[in-house]
């Protein structure tokens, strides 16, 4: 029989009508968006380690303590105000990466509406919540400051509840909050907020108010834990396809609460490989398994139209996850150092133990949070993830 006659066939085109050889390569931009997600993780881990590890300096150049701390390579060279600037280059650097190499997407029908209302009054919601609970160490939780703004916060996020019930266009669409892993995901991305935030927070303080170490020391000693916490994200992202969001949350959650039980551990004058550096890599590895799942989880599966809706919710709780989690923790080791009968950096150091412990208690429980979530995405959604 004779063949049939084989056609040609034509490269693909792009909707515009330009042939993808054009452009930037598919596995190209994939690489673009991988190193600009990774980096803007790391950003993350470097804005609470800076800030953390400069904390007493900008407390006594803001007047709020009367000792005098040495500065790190940033305070001590240039001034503590240096560590709120140093990531606006990297930043200014990712967005022009992010503009040359991400495609927009494509839009079809009339663009949504601006909830105003719904923003301005979440916004003050938070704000009044978080400012509440973190002046509740200096006024007390019965004060009227701390209650007012309790109060107003409570009211506020009932009428962000009522404007979002009502609005055509919602900040937060229904139908984003209807996906259960979306709901488990942010979930877990609150109470990754916490275990990410407040150990830095607690161990900068300890290393240099406990340890008498300098800025640039404890900023050193913390680097292999910023480090090892985002070389974790690129071996999470491969892992995902092959393991799923829920093991490796699961996984990570558990590794990471060992970890911090470990540190909890504390002496008033430790060794640095034992007692800090050891159980900060554990905690960065176990909490590296988690952060990109927990993303993934909370965005894979959402309607083209509703990713940056999926996006910034996943930012407001983790920074909510942080605000709050750090101001009811150093509230409760305050009251734990205050209630001790020790004296000294050995009353101190108890309260970083009940706030360490407690941040265990929430990694456990990010780890169990993930049985909540259900299937396992697709290659293509962890990638765009």
């Amino acid at each position: 029989m004779p063949r049939e006659p084989r056609l040609a066939k034509s490269p693909p085109t792009s909707p515009s009508g330009q042939s993808p050889q054009n452009g930037p390569r598919p596995g190209a931009r994939l690489a673009v968006v991988a190193a600009i997600a990774c980096a803007a993780q790391f950003m993350v881990v470097l804005d609470s380690s800076i800030v953390n590890v400069a904390l007493p300096s900008m407390k006594e150049g803001l007047g709020l303590s009367a000792a005098a701390q040495q500065g790190g390579l940033l305070t001590a060279y240039l001034s503590w105000r240096w560590v709120l600037l140093v990531n606006v280059p990297i930043g200014a650097g990712l967005f022009a990466a992010a503009f040359a190499f991400l495609a927009p997407p494509a839009t079809s029908g009339p663009r949504a509406r601006i909830d105003v209302p719904g923003a301005v009054t979440v916004t003050l919601a938070a704000a009044a919540v978080v400012y509440g609970v973190s002046a509740a160490p200096a006024h007390g939780w019965g004060s009227a400051p701390v209650l007012t703004a309790l109060a107003a916060g409570a009211a506020a996020f009932t009428a962000f509840a009522a404007i979002e019930a009502r609005a055509g266009d919602p900040l937060v669409p229904r139908e984003v909050l209807a996906v259960r892993n979306i709901r488990v995901g942010n979930m877990l991305t609150v109470l990754m907020g916490v275990v990410i935030t407040t150990p830095l927070f607690f161990l900068s303080l300890y290393l240099q108010q406990v340890l008498g170490e300098s800025a640039l020391r404890t900023g050193m000693s913390l680097l292999p834990m910023a480090c090892v916490m985002s070389a974790g994200v690129f071996v999470s992202q491969k892992l995902i396809p092959l393991a799923g969001p829920r093991r490796l949350v699961l996984a990570g959650g558990l590794v990471a609460g060992a970890g911090l039980v470990w540190l909890a551990q504390l002496p008033a004058h430790s060794a640095y490989a034992l007692h800090v550096l050891a159980p900060t890599l554990i905690v960065a590895a176990g909490t590296s398994l988690t952060m990109m799942p927990g993303i993934v989880a909370a965005t894979a599966g959402v309607a083209p139209r509703n990713a940056g809706v999926a996006s910034g919710l996943i930012n407001v709780c983790r920074q909510l996850g942080a605000a709050l989690g750090l101001a009811v923790l150093v509230t409760a080791a305050s009251a734990v150092t205050s209630h001790s009968r020790a004296h000294g950096p050995a009353a101190v150091v108890l309260g970083y133990h009940a706030a360490l412990l407690a941040v265990a208690a929430a990694s456990v429980g990010a780890a169990l949070l993930s049985l909540f979530l259900t299937g396992r995405p697709e290659q293509g959604d962890a990638a765009r993830s």
